[in-house]
């Protein structure tokens, strides 16, 4: 099977984003951000995301956190 990237001819990123803690059923009361909101965040992170930051595990807001 190819890599995406042979198929678009656009490169193709690998990584983990952490949306953080949402108010969903698993957030629970101590969820610090709404769904969308998070959701927002990710979009950006990923509209900005670059050769270098294949592999990374980032937080919504594009921090690079530790493994």
């Amino acid at each position: 099977m190819s890599p995406g990237w042979v198929k678009t001819g656009k490169p193709l990123y690998e990584f983990i984003l952490n949306p953080g803690n949402s108010h969903i059923d698993m957030g629970g009361p101590g969820a610090q951000i709404e769904v969308d909101d998070s959701v927002q965040a990710m979009l950006k992170v990923i509209q900005n995301l670059k050769p270098t930051d294949s592999g990374a595990f980032m937080n919504r807001e594009g921090k690079t956190l530790p493994w």
